[in-house]
């Protein structure tokens, strides 16, 4: 009978969608949840789970989408939805097959869940949050993962790709949810399948002349580490890159080996993609307290990533730009290495393979910003000084790095990479034009948020943005806008005293140029011009005949020196030159001269 009744609801929802009031529906709503519950307690699955595709069937129906909009964020109902998906994946689990109608149900479910997260707002965000982010789904789900060997032929295979794309897009939408406690159990389940044999057997086997994957290739080859490469940004990215670092990097390398050899032969898009995500996730196996631990694994990655990074045909490919995923492979091989150049190792053997000619046209032919700016940060650490010079476009250059620059100064996440890429700013600066175009574009306002507002972990940070203010302190302008910010001279000064020494030497250099700097030079000034009217002075009271002129040299102060005054003379002149002595002596200069050595005509 309660499934009688639930039907009559959903007709009559369907049949006065458009002008059924809200509190109407939701009166019938809560009916039909009600009856939901009787019907659930009376029957068998089977029944029950009948009754939810018929729900599901018209809630999926395009004419009455206003039912999904009422119904998408009504909590009761849409609980009963996600136990029913949880009772299905309990059924994967324990390897028994879906029956036809609960395969229709497992896909609708997904498709509602997918509906929501869509819509999700600062209103609805809670109340998502606990519906899907539920650890008894979340850990049916992982257990699915888990085994995945098992399931690589089962038809739902396709809905569930489709569920953890939904998971990354929600990551994406909602970043506050990255480091939720069951997001972190989906995460760690998806960077076990990648590290799983089965990942690994099915790279291996991968055909280059495919034109479809399948759908166990689809999960495997590009959900799972489009997952882990674009969905994850969260606090603990390092535990994920050391996890990958340890179990993949071999793994990768044999793959690399088997496929590097008929690079040539990487010529649809499906190769292409495939490897985009392998390297991918091999920027993540650069992390840096492990380097030195696989040396020998990434000296040979290197020279596999070169030949990628010069294989003709997949240039052509970028300069044609009509695959996204061909951008990808690009930026994300150069993301590698970069993150190896920080290395003194490494950092040679890039730089003795002589890639500044490959770097600059792989900037010159994309029009990907990604690839720019990686492309220009990897430049910034292996070019030498005439490189830099001959660099074209400048204005180009600067604007790729602010925009960059300006992604990352709020993310505290990823300090790392902001710190990083103010070492490669900090490189080019020493170029006028990069400096010139610094203060053009207005970057002097970034900097200083990145040498004052950093958080967590900031004293790298601080300490890379002030020596690029410091550079840019010698263009004309510059010193202006840095002085009438108030607010930071007050924190430069303060940073004169920091127990770092990197951060105190570069605000001593800000502040010596800022302030310093110029009542020094006019100091100076002054004490010349006084020592040239004492001389004069002094020259005035005594006229006499002499041999040789005596001659005053007149050093700039500096506290590494222990004059300011050194005068040379004639024998003859002795006595004039005492007096003179005396006299800048009174006066608190230091006067060198030497009575004991007298020389000239006598």
């Amino acid at each position: 009978m309660s499934s009688e009744i639930i039907a009559r609801y959903c007709d009559k929802i369907g049949q006065q969608s458009q002008d059924v009031s809200t509190e109407e529906l939701k009166l019938l709503s809560d009916c039909i949840i009600q009856e939901l519950n009787k019907l659930k307690q009376e029957t068998n699955n089977d029944s029950f789970i009948g009754v939810i595709h018929e729900i599901l069937a018209r809630m999926t129906i395009t004419d009455t989408i206003e039912l999904v909009n009422i119904f998408a964020f009504d909590l009761e109902l849409l609980t009963l939805f996600r136990d029913t998906l949880t009772s299905l994946f309990n059924k994967c689990n324990n390897n028994e097959n879906l029956n036809e109608q609960e395969t229709i149900v497992f896909k609708d479910i997904i498709s509602i869940f997918l509906s929501m997260i869509n819509r999700v707002n600062n209103t609805n965000v809670d109340i998502l949050r606990t519906l899907i982010l539920n650890e008894v789904l979340i850990k049916s789900i992982k257990l699915y993962i888990d085994n995945i060997d098992k399931h690589l032929n089962d038809p739902n295979l396709f809905a569930f790709d489709i569920l953890i794309r939904g998971f990354e897009t929600l990551m994406e939408k909602r970043k506050e949810l990255q480091d939720d406690s069951t997001v972190l159990i989906l995460l760690a389940a998806i960077v076990k399948c990648i590290c799983s044999t089965c990942y690994i057997d099915i790279f291996k086997q991968f055909q280059l002349d495919k034109t479809e994957l399948s759908m166990k290739e689809h999960f495997l080859l590009l959900t799972c580490p489009h997952y882990i490469v674009y969905g994850y940004d969260g606090k603990h990215i390092e535990e994920v890159q050391i996890e990958l670092c340890h179990t993949m990097l071999n793994r990768y390398l044999e793959i690399l080996e088997q496929f590097i050899p008929l690079i040539k032969q990487w010529s649809n898009d499906l190769i292409i993609q495939v490897m985009s995500y392998l390297t991918g996730i091999l920027q993540y196996t650069s992390i840096r307290e492990l380097q030195q631990k696989y040396l020998n694994v990434h000296l040979k990655l290197i020279d596999a990533i070169i030949v990628i990074l010069n294989a003709p045909n997949l240039l052509d490919k970028l300069v044609e730009g009509t695959t996204d995923s061909m951008s990808c492979l690009i930026f994300t091989a150069i993301t590698y290495l970069y993150g190896l150049i920080f290395h003194p190792t490494f950092a040679t053997v890039i730089k003795e393979k002589q890639l500044t000619s490959t770097f600059v046209k792989l900037a010159e032919i994309s029009n990907d910003e990604h690839i720019q700016i990686h492309t220009y940060r990897i430049l910034a650490m292996i070019m030498n000084e005439n490189d830099i010079k001959t660099l074209a476009n400048p204005a180009k250059i600067t604007e790729v790095f602010i925009n960059f620059i300006k992604c990352l100064a709020d993310n505290a996440v990823r300090k790392r990479v902001l710190q990083n890429t103010l070492i490669s700013l900090k490189n080019l600066v020493q170029h006028d034009q990069i400096k010139d175009e610094l203060v053009k574009q207005g970057a002097i306002p970034l900097l200083i948020q990145c040498a004052t507002e950093t958080k967590d972990d900031p004293i790298n940070i601080q300490q890379y943005a002030l020596e690029i203010l410091w550079a840019l302190t010698f263009n004309e302008q510059a010193p202006n806008i840095l002085k009438n910010d108030q607010n930071f001279m007050t924190h430069i000064r303060s940073l004169q005293s920091c127990s770092e020494r990197g951060v105190a030497k570069a605000a001593e250099g800000l502040i010596w140029k800022l302030e310093k700097e110029a009542e020094y030079i006019m100091t100076k000034k002054e004490q010349e011009e006084m020592i040239e009217t004492e001389l004069s002075r002094s020259f005035m009271r005594f006229r006499f005949k002499r041999v040789a002129k005596p001659t005053i040299k007149i050093e700039p102060t500096n506290d590494a020196h222990k004059y300011d005054v050194m005068i040379s003379y004639s024998h003859s002149d002795k006595d004039v030159c005492y007096q003179i002595q005396e006299r800048l002596v009174k006066d608190n200069f230091r006067v060198w001269l030497d009575r004991d050595n007298l020389y000239g005509s006598q």
